[in-house]
């Protein structure tokens, strides 16, 4: 998932079943491992579907049998969804690029939908807290932040490959920007960055780091798009500042599961709102149009709200908080073209 590509080699190639228990994924000893691997088969009700032909039949199964009881088996088919995010986002762009009649494209809207729906039927949080593993809601939200979000054209846009390239992938971006998807994308990100926050790692590192920093480019070059294509238009029309008419609206916290659910609906479904991330012992507020304050945000989470320096930090992680420093520094800055 970090390379964004497709994976050589899916779940449902692995030998053992995926609803298996957590003791037999932990199983230290070849010994240990038969015992529970055959106490688990001897209390199986079926056998015959032990091992399902898809990852899909594979997930049904362990989601009618109430079978998510092991961490483990829960991120295996997280991840195994991964060729599947990939191919469906594969597609959405390559319909979007080259579509005549809008209604060719509903077949890959569906499928989105279909994907979007699976990946929240997969329990990542259980009614006891000690057995949840934390970064199951990462993983999760991180597949749906990939459906919705253009994640290759992120990277174009911020400069990776040149200037021409940035220039190239603003429309597409505008576009996006534009659309419910990428209101799903930011309400995803922002889970991504409470869960990140939550998590008592001392320090983030591999998916986890990479996690925190797709989901601060999701974020920060929504805003930039937006604040961009704000600014512009109030100047064609001599209107007040942008930062004003966005402020005039209510704000609708990203990423909050209970306390803002009406808000959050009414902005997902509409745009209505001014969108933003607080965390809780935080005491700044991230406003999505305003990106040096998502910038801020995303950093403040990989330094542990300053307790922890780039030097302490793995080399993977060091770079990736360097990016977002830069991008705060100079990006937000740079003028964009976006296409008209």
């Amino acid at each position: 998932m970090m390379h964004l590509i497709n994976p050589l080699m899916s779940v449902s190639e692995l030998e053992l079943p995926l609803y298996s228990a957590e003791s037999v994924w932990t199983a230290l000893r070849a010994v240990q491992w038969k015992e529970e691997f055959m106490n688990e088969a001897g209390q199986s009700t079926c056998v015959a579907d032990s091992r399902p032909a898809s990852l899909i039949s594979c997930v049904r199964q362990a989601l009618s049998r109430h079978l998510s009881r092991s961490s483990t088996t829960t991120s295996l088919i997280l991840y195994g969804l991964w060729s599947h995010v990939w191919s469906c986002r594969q597609n959405h762009d390559l319909m979007s690029n080259g579509l005549d009649m809008p209604s060719e494209g509903l077949p890959v809207s569906s499928e989105v939908n279909d994907l979007a729906n699976t990946i929240q039927a997969i329990p990542v949080t259980k009614s006891d807290s000690t057995e949840t593993d934390p970064q199951l809601p990462m993983i999760s939200a991180f597949l749906s932040l990939a459906l919705y979000t253009p994640l290759p054209a992120l990277q174009k846009f911020l400069g990776r490959y040149g200037d021409q390239e940035a220039q190239d992938a603003a429309p597409l971006l505008h576009d996006w920007m534009l659309s419910r998807n990428s209101r799903y994308a930011l309400d995803y990100a922002a889970r991504i960055l409470h869960s990140a926050h939550h998590t008592k790692t001392p320090c983030l590192h591999g998916f986890s780091a990479y996690a925190v920093y797709t989901a601060g480019l999701a974020l920060f070059c929504y805003g930039v798009i937006v604040t961009t294509r704000t600014r512009r238009t109030h100047i064609g029309n001599n209107a007040l500042n942008s930062t004003q008419t966005l402020d005039s609206s209510p704000t609708t916290w990203l990423g909050e599961m209970d306390d803002n659910a009406q808000a959050q609906q009414v902005f997902l479904a509409s745009g209505y709102g001014v969108p933003a991330i607080r965390l809780q012992s935080v005491a700044s507020v991230a406003y999505v149009h305003q990106p040096e304050s998502i910038s801020a945000l995303v950093t403040s989470i990989f330094t542990r709200q300053g307790t922890l320096t780039l030097d302490e930090m793995p080399g993977f992680t060091e770079s990736l908080v360097r990016i977002l420093q830069s991008l705060a520094n100079s990006a937000v800055r740079r003028e964009v073209d976006l296409g008209g």
